[in-house]
């Protein structure tokens, strides 16, 4: 078949899809299922896996094609919802845990009110003062937030005691959604995240690129857990052939805000996007340099593609849906004005 098409799987907060495109950038299919939250806004992490099968399949049947027309598939997560897993049987140790988990919120006060964060930003800040570096300015401002995965990953790691065993056998596999995903679906073959996704988590260090080990220093998180870090748009492996019937190539995983940044074709810097779902993300493109706020935004990068770096700087609040879930239980907004 000469024309060539595309699959894209969206899982977010709130739905899981699945679209298909031709290379008009036209949709053939789109395919989606209700995220079930359980526990302390925890994901079934198999209930989600298996709805991101069905929802592939799904979109494949309606589109008329079968899984071997399909030059590659992508996949764009919400961030910062991870998991943990023990190296030797694949067996996870909790469940997923989202960015709207609430569990550390104790920790995250704590640290930010700190004499070791006190002491880290004035040391920051007076490196800053005579090197003009960048990097020293960013920790100097740096707060840590309920949406990072470190705070919430460290809180885990001292409240499950058999995590805490196996990591310190060196026997634990993290990884955020994308990476337990991509981790599925080539049957354990492929263990990865991307830049994107990575640069989310408050354990990244976006101004050399990696996995920050002071952080993880810091609070006490071993670096071995950590996934390699692949570009956006890389080779991601193969879905194992009974999913679909075919080994489905996996060539990029993107964070859910970045992906929407180049999907709005935000590419000049300066450009900007507001998305608008179960909270409220700003994003403004940066260039190809980190930049600094003194509004406590930190650098993230928005994707990497070969040798092109883009970062971006956002803000966000988390709690947009609650307003308006409100508004309408007391019959001020009528339900279709609502976007699911």
């Amino acid at each position: 078949m000469s024309e060539k098409y595309i699959a894209s799987l969206d899982v977010g907060t709130t739905t899981v899809r699945c679209l298909i495109y031709n290379s008009k950038s036209q949709i053939l299919a789109n395919a989606s299922d209700k995220v079930r939250s359980v526990g302390c806004c925890e994901i079934d992490e198999e209930e989600i896996f298996q709805q991101c099968v069905y929802v592939i399949r799904r979109a494949i049947e309606i589109s008329g094609l079968t899984a071997s027309d399909i030059s590659c598939l992508g996949i764009a997560t919400q961030r910062n919802t991870f998991i943990t897993w023990d190296k030797d049987t694949g067996k996870p140790f909790h469940h997923l845990m989202t960015w709207k988990d609430m569990r550390a919120a104790s920790y995250v006060r704590d640290w930010n009110k700190s004499y070791v964060m006190m002491f880290i930003r004035s040391a920051s800040r007076l490196l800053y003062s005579v090197t003009g570096s960048l990097r020293h300015l960013a920790v100097s401002l740096l707060q840590f937030k309920n949406t990072h995965v470190c705070m919430r990953l460290k809180w885990m790691l001292d409240n499950n005691k058999e995590l805490k065993k196996r990591a310190s056998m060196k026997k634990v596999s993290f990884g955020t959604l994308d990476t337990w995903l991509v981790w599925k679906l080539t049957n354990a073959r492929c263990y990865a995240t991307d830049f994107s996704n990575a640069s989310s988590t408050a354990l990244f260090d976006p101004y050399v690129l990696s996995w920050s080990s002071s952080i993880c220093m810091l609070l006490g998180i071993p670096m071995h857990i950590l996934p390699p870090i692949f570009d956006t748009c890389d080779d991601y492996g193969y879905c194992d052939e009974k999913f679909f019937g075919y080994k489905l190539p996996i060539r990029s995983l993107v964070g859910d805000q970045q992906a929407s940044m180049f999907g709005q074709c935000c590419f000049e810097k300066g450009n900007m996007k507001c998305t608008m779902g179960l909270g409220t993300f700003v994003d403004v493109k940066m260039g190809g340099q980190p930049m600094v706020s003194n509004q406590e935004l930190f650098p993230i990068v928005g994707w990497k593609i070969k040798d092109e770096v883009v970062y971006l700087m956002e803000g966000y609040s988390s709690d947009t849906c609650q307003p308006i879930s409100w508004l309408q239980s007391c019959g001020q907004l009528m339900s279709e004005l609502l976007i699911g």
